[in-house]
């Protein structure tokens, strides 16, 4: 074939080409409406279990259908209701959710804060970061990590079992952190609290809240220990969506600019304005928040700034120095304010302009507190944070003792204890779906 007659092919071609290319245009973006999907991740409690294959799962008052797509992963337990899921699913165009991946767990609760009682066999009731903890004889402790003794840090992991009460499974040493935690399901939310696996945590007008509460959902709660219990500085819900608002973006440079009397207010980082706010989370354990230190930033994008939820020191120029923890009584205090030096237990740290200072009202000689910050090789203690702290915990709770710990005649002893304010209460939990027939229901649609 001749080089004329492939040009006048070609030149046929062209025009067939952008006929059918003119053709399938306008119908572009109805097909891409029609099949927009997108992934979402949650984590809940499990409704219901399939009874065949096929057959949709429940979680967190959600159905989710399930195909050829769909994998399964359990733990060594046999799925069952009351267990807790970590959910990837599809959004199809009709709002339904094609589950992806469906990964069963254990309903183990975690509770990170210090350990103020327990017994000296330790079985029976400890008391972490104000809340009691029923231990047993089948009960792990790890000191691995660090002590586990009254006065340190510990993370315990527990069920709710029986409801409304929490039996220890183990627990470790950890590190003091300015925040206690709690991570599990919510049995209720409003203004005033929320009810985590039935620990009561207390929300203010200053609490941040990430993500969208609803009940069945899991949430992991950063909260400070105040005499009167545990109250949240944010709080996350498992939920991640793509369209939902406040999606967090990260941030990554050196601090030019810092407020002149406390941590709060707008930053530089990077020439970007960053608004730190009381809620916001700092850790300092690989250098102290100064001109010139490098940080990473987790927030939102609000108009022309940055809010931070988490700002993570990587390194400042006065280096890192050694990680410090004490607790004890108060022994010294400066002859005017609170910026100085401190005497705690014996030892002396240094209080700045940029130490957060929690239950500031309560700080008198003798009073029992606990701070924390870095140690330099001059001998220098600076603390990050400290708070003065009431071992006593929160009210009496309603309790009733598992049957693995010991009392006399060793019969489980169930007590009911008068309590000081709310109690755990438990949401039943509806089916949702969109259009599932009278009563609740749980709409798809983002907020």
């Amino acid at each position: 074939m001749n080089r004329t007659s492939i040009a006048n092919r070609r030149t046929r071609l062209v025009p067939a080409l952008l006929l059918v290319v003119m053709l399938l245009l306008p119908t572009v973006p109805a097909l891409a409406e029609d099949n927009a999907t997108y992934t979402i991740k949650f984590s809940g409690v499990i409704d219901v279990v399939p009874a065949a294959a096929g057959d949709p799962w429940q979680v967190a008052g959600y159905i989710l259908t399930v195909g050829d797509v769909t994998r399964v992963r359990p733990t060594n337990e046999t799925p069952a209701a009351g267990m807790w899921a970590d959910v990837t699913a599809r959004r199809l165009a009709d709002n339904s959710l094609l589950a992806l991946v469906v990964v069963v767990k254990p309903p183990e609760v975690r509770l990170k804060g210090p350990l103020a009682a327990k017994p000296n066999d330790g079985i029976g009731a400890w008391t972490i970061a104000g809340r009691t903890i029923w231990f047993t004889t089948e009960s792990v402790i790890s000191q691995r990590s660090g002590p586990v003794e009254v006065g340190q840090w510990v993370e315990a992991f527990a069920v709710e079992k029986p409801a409304g009460t929490l039996t220890s499974v183990r627990v470790r040493g950890i590190e003091a952190a300015e925040d206690a935690e709690i991570y599990g399901a919510i049995q209720s939310f409003g203004g005033a609290q929320w009810v985590l696996s039935s620990i009561p945590v207390a929300a203010t007008t200053d609490t941040l809240i990430l993500g969208e509460p609803e009940s069945g959902l899991l949430a992991q709660a950063a909260a400070e220990l105040t005499p009167a219990g545990l109250s949240a500085r944010v709080f996350r819900v498992a939920w991640q969506e793509p369209t939902r608002r406040r999606q967090p973006i990260q941030l990554t440079g050196l601090i030019d600019a810092l407020p002149n009397d406390s941590l709060l207010g707008l930053w530089q980082v990077a020439g970007q304005s960053v608004e730190v706010l009381p809620s916001t989370q700092i850790f300092q354990v690989k250098g102290l928040v100064q001109l010139g230190a490098r940080v990473h930033i987790v927030g939102w994008q609000v108009a022309d700034h940055l809010v931070a939820t988490q700002i993570t020191v990587l390194a400042s120029p006065s280096g890192s120095g050694r990680q410090f923890y004490l607790h004890g009584a108060i022994e010294a205090l400066p002859e005017q304010g609170l910026l100085g030096t401190w005497t705690i237990d014996g030892q002396q740290v240094q209080v700045t302009r940029q130490t957060r200072i929690h239950g500031q009202e309560q700080v008198h000689l003798g009073a029992p507190v606990e701070a924390a910050g870095l140690q330099f090789r001059d001998g220098v203690r600076l603390t990050t944070w400290l708070r003065v702290r009431d071992m006593s915990g929160p009210g009496p709770q309603p309790t009733v003792t598992p049957g693995g710990s010991r009392t006399p005649g060793g019969t489980p002893q169930a007590t009911g204890t008068p309590g000081n304010g709310p109690q755990p209460t438990h949401t039943p939990q509806p089916s949702r779906t969109p259009g599932s027939g009278p009563g609740p229901t749980r709409s798809l649609a983002s907020p």
